[in-house]
Parts: C-alpha cells; structure tokens; sequence
C-alpha cells in the first residue's frame, strides 16, 4: 500500500478535474494514476529493441547479411535525395 499526500496548487487542480466529472478526488487521482503506469509500461523501451536487433543480427546468416546489404545499398543508390539513409551500414 502507498499513502500519497497531495497538497497546495497540485491539490487543488485535482479537486477542480475530480469536480469536473463528479468524481471523489482521491478516487480519480487513483484513474490518473492507473493510465500513466499503463503508458509507462506500454512505452517501448528503445535500449532493449537496439540490443534485440544486435542479437539479431549477430545470429543472422551470413548470406541473410549480404542480401540485407544489397537491399540498402539498393534503396540509397535509387533515392531522389542525396542524403543517404543506410551510408555505412551497408558496406
């Protein structure tokens, strides 16, 4: 269990919102509360996919390498921009 103790403007906000759609206070500073560890947890954490991709392609046949390379130096050889999307990662 965790005691919260809200105060000052912050208390005050909550109030005005919890009135709004006729909620107790502490009962909808619970609903916030619940959607924004869901967002949290939703979130994708980004160092966890990079070190899913390294694996990846680690374990990744050498031939499944090759043709990946080919198709990136493909799609920068054929790019209307000359900013290069995959400049050094497909050599």
């Amino acid at each position: 269990m965790i005691e919260l103790t809200i105060d000052g403007d912050l208390a005050a906000r909550l109030d005005k919102l919890a009135a709004q759609r006729e909620y107790e206070p502490e009962f909808y500073a619970r609903l916030l509360l619940e959607e924004a560890v869901a967002a949290v947890e939703a979130k994708p954490d980004p160092a966890a996919w990079l070190e899913k991709w390294i694996e990846e392609i680690d374990a990744m046949p050498e031939e499944e390498f090759i043709e990946n390379a080919e198709i990136m130096r493909s799609l920068d050889e054929n790019r209307m921009s000359d900013r290069k999307l995959f400049e050094g990662y497909s050599k």
